[in-house]
């Protein structure tokens, strides 16, 4: 089985991330699916764009939910990839859909991927959905009737549950934080189409029993030839990358019956990495506890 191309932020290399322009590449590249991220601007419209600010990607400063969508299309995104992408909007997700709904554009019927984004670090909580957010992106997606090209995904499983509550038709990815695969058995009970992983965690026996359930396992971000032909090797089901032309040539040319998988010294440290990360979040969540049961006593208090 052939892995599925994912051009991940679309087609990143040439264009400006998370840009009609660079959609447009990677529908021209006939990647399977595109992948772009979401989240609110003030005035409540889904906007296409990655960080939680603007500062990265444009000449401006501040969070994307402090500007309105009129802030936001004065903004050019295209100027610091280079010159000749001066005046590239930050599109909105409707805007996304009506190119991938075009069928001269999408000739070979690719797919979008919708990250829904959220904010990170709370003091009740690790990370915290944006509200509404994906009710606001079912809205748009059955406004214009695209749930045949799209797939959804998150970390943040609440979303994805109401999301199955709002649309059953629409797929639901759940990307997983590297520590849950320490606890993959339970994190296989979740009622998603699909996980998507962080390379470095995928193994053979999660990928296997992820199909023997019906579930599909995805790989995110690969952009080594090396790591490609690790995953290919597995059988995932989708490769999420940032050089698609590299992939595809990868898939052409894999060799099942001459490739070994071999356990690479970056993946040995990756994995004491997995397990100091896990540590670190035990020890954040126990802080939370003492945090919260002082606030408990001085009320008693």
């Amino acid at each position: 089985m052939k892995p599925l191309i994912v051009a991940h932020r679309g087609e990143n290399v040439i264009n400006p991330e998370n840009t009609i322009s660079a959609v447009r590449g990677a529908l021209r590249y006939g990647v399977d699916i595109i992948e772009i991220d979401v989240q609110f601007s003030a005035d409540g419209q889904v906007v296409v764009i990655h960080d939680t600010t603007v500062d990265r990607t444009t000449h401006h400063s501040g969070k994307v939910s402090s500007f309105t969508l009129d802030e936001l299309k004065q903004m050019d995104v295209g100027e610091k990839k280079h010159t000749s992408f001066k005046g590239e909007q930050i599109p909105t997700l409707d805007e996304v859909l009506e190119l991938m709904l075009d069928e001269e554009e999408n000739k070979n019927k690719a797919k979008l991927l919708i990250e829904l984004k959220f904010h990170w670090f709370s003091w009740s909580r690790l990370f915290t959905p944006i509200k509404d957010l994906e009710k606001e992106v079912v809205k748009v997606v059955q406004g214009r009737n695209a749930q045949r090209v799209i797939i959804i995904q998150s970390f943040v499983e609440e979303y994805l549950f109401n999301i199955r509550k709002l649309d059953p038709n629409i797929p639901v990815h759940l990307l997983v934080f590297p520590w849950r695969m320490l606890f993959a058995s339970s994190l296989l009970q979740s009622p998603v189409d699909s996980f998507n992983l962080l390379h470095y965690t995928a193994t053979q026996s999660f990928v296997d029993l992820a199909k023997s359930q019906n579930k599909t396992v995805y790989v995110w971000t690969v952009d080594s030839k090396e790591h490609m032909e690790r995953c290919i090797s597995f059988g995932v089901h989708g490769i999420i990358t940032n050089r698609p032309k590299m992939l595809q040539k990868a898939i052409e040319n894999f060799d099942s019956g001459s490739y070994h998988t071999a356990y690479h010294s970056s993946d040995l440290w990756f994995t004491y990495s997995l397990l100091a990360a896990a540590v670190a979040i035990i020890c954040y969540l126990l802080f939370r506890l003492d945090l919260l049961a002082l606030k408990s006593k001085q009320k008693q208090a």
